[in-house]
């Protein structure tokens, strides 16, 4: 009995430690300067018309020496991105126009006529022409990661409080056509099992309408008016004295 009991208790830690575990990438949004935003974190962009997210995939914890850093030694021939928003029934990507493939992919890997926008999220899918082609690697100064692309987000005219996820497709709904597997290493090893998502949340105001904006003018005008009759009453008082 006491062997079961320290049997259960091995099997119930060895699980606890599976289930903690770590994942061994994650999908990140950047600013335009490639600056992550952190996981949870609150982006106020009020004043913007529209924002422009870089999509990395990070590999956590890299060894020191570079011996184990897949995306700085092996690389990608192939990468899927998904960006979700919640509440649906707003398309902060406009269209597969605003979902653009990173520089430091080859010309023609992008494909994301096979990635829908829609009212809930936009894709970004890409692979390098041919089998096991030049991979796209990481650069030596930023090892731990690889820019997948860029999402153009436009702010709706309601303004309002969105919830991003960036993530890797998980079905083939989900990725255009593409999920579940699109994440492969240069030896051509799938990551998809292995990327976490990041959450977001991104605040808009609502865009003034026309007809406000012309009141809000007329009103600084008058009170302008106001002003300098005021201060030419207060002038001609002044003299009179």
């Amino acid at each position: 009995m006491r062997s079961l009991r320290l049997l259960s208790l091995s099997l119930a830690a060895a699980l606890l430690v599976v289930g903690i575990a770590p994942a061994q990438y994650t999908m990140v949004l950047a600013n335009s300067s490639g600056t992550a935003f952190t996981n949870n974190a609150t982006i106020n962009a009020t004043a913007l018309p529209s924002i422009d997210f870089q999509v990395f995939l990070v590999e956590n914890n890299p060894s020191a020496g570079g011996t184990n850093n897949t995306l700085l030694n092996t690389g990608l021939i192939g990468a899927g991105a998904v960006i979700r928003y919640t509440p649906t029934g707003t398309s902060l990507v406009a269209s597969a126009g605003d979902v653009t493939i990173g520089s430091n992919w080859p010309a023609g890997s992008g494909n994301n006529s096979a990635s829908p926008v829609t009212t809930a999220r936009a894709q970004l899918l890409e692979t390098v022409p041919g089998a096991l082609t030049p991979p796209v690697k990481a650069a030596a100064g930023t090892a731990d990661r690889i820019l997948l692309g860029t999402f153009h987000v436009t702010r709706p005219a309601t303004g309002g409080n969105f919830t991003l996820t960036v993530d890797d497709p998980k079905t083939a709904t989900d990725g255009g056509g593409a999920g579940p597997n699109d994440n492969f290493t240069g030896a051509n090893n799938s990551l998809d099992s292995q990327i976490a998502a990041t959450t977001y949340t991104l605040q808009f105001t609502a865009v003034p309408e026309p007809g406000s904006m012309a009141l809000c003018g007329l009103a600084a005008v008058g009170f302008a008016a106001f002003r300098r009759r005021r201060k030419a009453a207060a002038v001609e008082t002044t003299v009179a004295a």
